[in-house]
């Protein structure tokens, strides 16, 4: 029986345009009367979803596992080490990256070469090289991403990385990468809540579509994918909804697993 229903948000429950589907949100919203719970996994940070989320659910795993909320309310909080961001800072300055550098309340840009807004309307401020180590210093951050102008340098800038901070966990991505401490994750967080509401990881069910779901999904009993999944994200996933992010692939999921009763 499903006790627990953990999903990614870019790519899986929100669309492209950074909304929720109806049919997702009425069928989230049946799990309540089941006793389920719904809790959103992202690589965001909360504050940045939390409008979007608000008539979702009250739990959120958010920056790649480094903090769960509850309503609101830290049950883990932890930001990035201070050595490792003043490593990030001076390499993104050194290849003059577009950085992201995100805050518990804002979202600071350095070098944003491709002027970029936030879709959900959080608050970016465009920074230069001495302010970034400045917030790295003062302010607890919870995500770093590195977006260069020429994709192909992202290996180099993964191998200086680790040789400068081997402590690094790096999700890569087709033209950008982010950034977490070793043994931090969706994974870690999802174990993390398990056993904080005492749920068996065989209870509950992950969905997810990249790569920095790969863990989480196999971390859990049950496993499936919306259709514009990462394929080798597919390959391991128990189900594979005919449906992606556009028109409702995680109310079909849900179907599958709570009405179909395959558990």
């Amino acid at each position: 029986m499903i006790k627990a229903v953990f999903c990614d948000l870019d790519g899986t429950l929100f669309t492209n345009s950074k909304t929720i589907n109806q049919p997702d949100k009425d069928m989230i919203n049946t799990l309540e009367d089941k006793s389920i719970l719904f809790v959103p996994c992202s690589g965001r940070v909360p504050y940045n979803v939390r409008k979007v989320l608000s008539d979702v659910s009250p739990y959120m795993i958010g920056s790649n596992g480094t903090s769960i909320l509850y309503n609101g309310q830290y049950l883990k909080y932890r930001p990035y080490p201070k050595d490792m961001l003043k490593i990030l800072v001076d390499i993104g300055i050194k290849y003059d990256v577009f950085m992201h550098i995100q805050t518990e309340d804002k979202l600071y840009y350095y070098h944003n070469f491709k002027n970029s807004k936030d879709l959900l309307g959080a608050v970016s401020i465009d920074i230069e090289a001495k302010e970034a180590y400045e917030i790295v210093e003062k302010e607890d951050v919870f995500k770093v991403v590195y977006v260069p102008k020429d994709k192909t340098i992202l290996p180099i800038l993964e191998k200086e990385l680790l040789s400068a901070y081997p402590n690094s966990e790096i999700f890569m991505a087709d033209n950008f990468m982010e950034m977490n401490e070793k043994g931090q994750s969706k994974a870690l967080a999802i174990r993390e809540f398990c056993q904080y509401y005492k749920i068996d990881l065989n209870d509950c069910l992950a969905i997810g579509d990249g790569h920095n779901d790969y863990e989480m999904l196999k971390t859990v009993g049950h496993s499936a994918s919306v259709s514009n999944g990462d394929e080798g994200i597919k390959k391991i996933c128990e189900y594979v909804s005919p449906f992606s992010n556009e028109n409702g692939g995680v109310a079909d999921i849900l179907k599958y697993f709570l009405e179909g009763e395959n558990v």
